[in-house]
């Protein structure tokens, strides 16, 4: 996935997610004119002041050249905010990049995803439902923010026509030295996120702060 207008107000609503160091999940394509890279989109339009990506097969200057397959636990707890813009679906051994994914956010850091989870046929390798990855994410360590799907029918975004995307932003507030994946241990996080009322909810307003 790019960074285009067309989920600028989506990036802005999920701004004080944003923290430095920040870690980028594969190499961003920027769309937006203003804007020479991602990297500098992030730093000019949300103040971050470090950036870097992690990707094994891109062109360019790529500060880790790291496979999410494996196991990465010299990065863990090292930055600020690790952010997945359409990347996990990507990597074969899907536990492990997700796993990784959380155990790099240090704590008090956040995880912010865009992750692909209905009508993408054919794209990528492993496209996770919603629930699932709601559930992986509080289930180790983090508190959920803010959580929404997003699609043609029902979204304010730009998605493809019958796609489906999920947007997520979580807090760490326990950093686990192995990550838990036995589902029945907690009830259904992302029910209860979208089941929740926006309780103070104005025109840019954000009522998980």
């Amino acid at each position: 996935m790019s960074i285009g207008s067309g989920r600028l107000e989506a990036y802005d609503r999920l701004a004080p997610c944003f923290a430095s160091p920040m870690l980028m999940l594969g190499r961003q394509r920027c769309h937006v004119k203003e804007y020479a890279d991602a990297a500098d989109f992030f730093k000019r339009r949300y103040g971050v002041e470090e950036y870097a990506e992690l990707d094994l097969y891109s062109e360019g200057d790529v500060r880790y050249r790291l496979d999410l397959n494996d196991d990465l636990s010299e990065l863990s707890a090292r930055f600020g905010s690790v952010v997945n813009l359409g990347t996990l679906e990507h990597v074969w051994d899907v536990h492990a990049a997700w796993s990784n994914a959380l155990r790099f956010v240090r704590l008090g850091g956040y995880f912010v995803s865009c992750a692909p989870v209905a009508g993408f046929d054919g794209h990528g390798i492993h496209v996770t439902g919603s629930r699932w990855i709601a559930e992986f994410v509080g289930m180790n360590g983090f508190e959920i923010l803010d959580l929404w799907e997003d699609s043609d029918a029902h979204g304010r975004f730009k998605v493809p026509k019958n796609r489906t995307v999920m947007w997520l932003a979580a807090r760490k507030t326990l950093h686990l030295q192995r990550e838990i994946h036995n589902w029945r241990i907690r009830g259904s996080i992302y029910t209860d996120m979208l089941a929740k009322p926006a309780q103070g909810r104005k025109a840019g307003a954000r009522a998980w702060w």
